[in-house]
C-alpha cells in the first residue's frame, strides 16, 4: 500500500491482479444483474490509488482497508451511476488502458 501512496503503478498493477478477481466476485454477487461490475471493480481500484496516502498500516489491516474502500464503492453504485463523479469513471477507464 505504501508504493501505491508513491504513485508506483506496478504496486497499483499488482495489486489489481491480487485482488480484483475477488472484489469483481463480490461486485457482480451484490450487484446481481448489473451489466457494469467490472466498471465498478476498475472505480475501486481508482479509490484505492486515490486514498492510499491515508493508508496507515497500524491502524487498519491492508485488506480490511481495501474492504472499506469496497464498500464505499459500492454504496455509489447502489445509490446510482449517476452520482458516480464522471472524471472517476474516466480516470478508472485509463488506469485499466495503461
Amino acid at each position: 500500500m505504501l508504493q501505491c501512496s508513491r504513485a508506483d503503478r506496478s504496486a497499483l498493477g499488482h495489486l489489481f491482479d491480487e485482488l480484483a478477481p475477488q472484489i469483481l466476485g463480490v461486485v457482480s454477487r451484490i450487484l446481481l444483474g448489473s451489466d457494469r461490475p467490472e466498471e465498478a471493480v476498475r472505480a475501486i481500484f481508482v479509490g484505492i490509488r486515490r486514498q492510499s496516502p491515508r493508508f496507515d498500516a497500524q491502524r487498519t489491516p491492508a485488506l480490511e482497508w481495501i474492504a472499506s474502500i469496497v464498500d464505499e464503492h459500492l454504496e455509489v453504485v447502489r445509490s446510482g451511476w449517476d452520482d458516480t463523479p464522471a472524471d472517476t469513471l474516466d480516470e478508472s477507464r485509463q488506469t485499466v488502458a495503461d
